[in-house]
């Protein structure tokens, strides 16, 4: 190929992310070479017919260079080509809508990384020879006849479409070339067997798991007594204002009842109170802590008599100044009652949850020294029932070319593929040991390794098979991502698509 290429053309090219997070492999390699297929085509679309005409629509700009539809044009090809593959089924107008979107994004973000190839090639010294685009013209399909070129059909095109041509292949030339240097980087033998000794040995385990939700009533209702000046309730409302003068003349207007509340409301609050008329309906003291810039002022709302409004107290952050009213005077909790202690379990949850984590921990531990004797028998005892983990390899993030760390779909294993610490304790440990507790956001968890098991040989041979492909996939999308997130691409599709593709008086029928 007579293209001119910069020495480190290929060499900038060469780096790419490799860590791709994947579903179940038995999906993937049923459709991998459709996948292979698509980013061949997705890179590599065959120039076709240019086409006359007129008419510019600009959608954005990479760099220096308009993203423009014009007839004929890169984008407009790659219109027409997603609109066969997206034919409009039916005649719902939002689907038909919704599909004209994505045909046209898809052209946009098709053009956008074709620009962007051209660009970083021809940055990196990349070019083409005037006697390879000549090659090129006389074997462009617009000119042949009877599998020859036809000095007939060249003259047919008028001197401005003759050059547009020019130009078109230049730049499929240049991209292409862009393109074979990023997967001209082939996986080695040893990359690709180190790939294939990832998934095995697999290793089945029995899991006892302690649910956060088990929490007991009689731990919740001990720290709502220990703490029960948080669980305090009181029914308010209050008008909100953004300085503190506003706030001191709502105060002025109240007392003096020149102004009614409601109407304070309405002329100064702009909070998620102010469509209730300032109601806040029951709070409790943590609740204004929370709200407020200083935990002290909350003593001073719970301490309202009933009808009687607070000085101007300023709300944490920017949420402004707030006159309280007293609807109901502060009560002590109730910890008998059901939503009272549903309050105290929430509060755990979200602000004291290493209470929680810290009771399992220490039931964990305790089962543990039991299960070490008879993990069935500690299961009865404390009233677990054991979970099979089905067999997998390590598989951090779940690469999808290996089993999944959760085949099985269980709540109690859905985080834990990316959790290095409990796939490390898991692995590490040895055939019948237990894992100390290994806690994650819901549960505490201890694992008994069952057994070790070679990977079947199907297994082997489909990771080693196409790992080259899934390695592609991942340059493709990891390039694509690249360009499409760059801050060169001025994107203005959206704008643009609705302006003048769907306008609004179109959107409305």
């Amino acid at each position: 190929m007579a293209v001119k290429k910069a020495d480190d053309v290929k060499a900038s090219h060469k780096k790419n992310e490799r860590e791709k997070k994947f579903s179940n492999p038995f999906v993937f390699f049923g459709v991998v070479i459709i996948l292979v297929i698509t980013i061949v085509s997705f890179i590599l679309v065959p120039a076709v017919s240019f086409n006359k005409g007129t008419g510019k629509l600009v959608f954005g700009k990479y760099g220096k260079q308009n993203i423009e539809y014009v007839v004929g044009s890169y984008f407009a090809q790659q219109r027409e080509a997603l609109n066969e593959q997206i034919k409009p089924q039916g005649t719902d107008q939002i689907a038909y809508q919704m599909q004209a979107y994505q045909v046209w994004r898809g052209a946009f973000e098709r053009t956008v990384i074709r620009y962007a190839a051209i660009t970083e090639a021809t940055e990196a010294g990349a070019d083409v020879t005037e006697a390879k685009l000549d090659k090129l013209m006389v074997d462009y399909p617009g000119f042949q006849e009877n599998g020859k070129f036809s000095d007939t059909r060249y003259k047919a095109y008028s001197l401005t479409d003759q050059n547009s041509i020019r130009t078109n292949l230049r730049e499929e030339t240049l991209s292409n070339q862009y393109y074979q240097d990023i997967f001209g980087v082939k996986t080695s033998s040893k990359e690709t067997g180190f790939v294939k000794n990832m998934a095995s040995p697999e290793r089945s385990f029995k899991l006892a798991s302690f649910d956060y939700n088990l929490y007991p009533d009689i731990e919740v209702t001990a720290f709502g007594t220990q703490n029960a000046d948080l669980f305090r309730k009181i029914k308010l409302s209050r008008v909100t204002a953004t300085t503190e003068k506003d706030a001191k003349s709502v105060l002025d207007a109240l007392q003096k009842k020149s102004k009614v509340f409601a109407d304070e409301v309405k002329s100064h609050s702009s909070d998620p109170y102010a469509a209730q008329g300032g109601s806040m309906g029951y709070q409790f003291a943590y609740e204004l802590e929370k709200a407020l810039s200083s935990k002290d002022d909350s003593k001073k709302i719970l301490s309202l008599a009933v009808g009687a409004y607070s000085a101007p107290i300023k709300g944490a952050g920017d949420s402004g100044w707030s006159v309280y009213r007293c609807d109901e005077a502060a009560t002590a909790a109730d910890f008998s009652v059901a939503d009272t202690l549903q309050s105290v379990r929430g509060y755990i949850n979200r602000y004291e949850k290493g209470k929680i984590e810290d009771y399992f921990v220490k039931r964990a531990n305790e089962f543990k020294a039991a299960a070490a004797k008879d993990f069935a028998k500690a299961c009865t005892q404390f009233g677990i029932k054991p979970i099979d983990v089905p067999a997998f390899a390590i598989n951090y993030g779940d690469l999808q070319f290996l089993k999944p760390t959760n085949q099985g779909k269980q709540a109690e294993l859905a985080s834990i593929s990316t959790d290095e610490k409990i796939l490390t304790a898991m692995f590490a440990a040895k055939a019948n040991d237990l894992t100390d507790p290994l806690i994650t956001d819901s549960s505490v968890l201890v694992f008994k390794v069952l057994t070790d098991k070679p990977a079947e040989d199907s297994i082997m041979n489909m990771v080693g098979m196409y790992f080259p492909y899934i390695m592609q996939q991942s340059t493709n999308e990891t390039v694509a991502n690249y360009f499409l997130r760059s801050p060169q691409l001025k994107d203005n599709f959206s704008a643009t698509f609705f302006k003048y593709l769907m306008p609004p008086d179109q959107k409305k029928n």
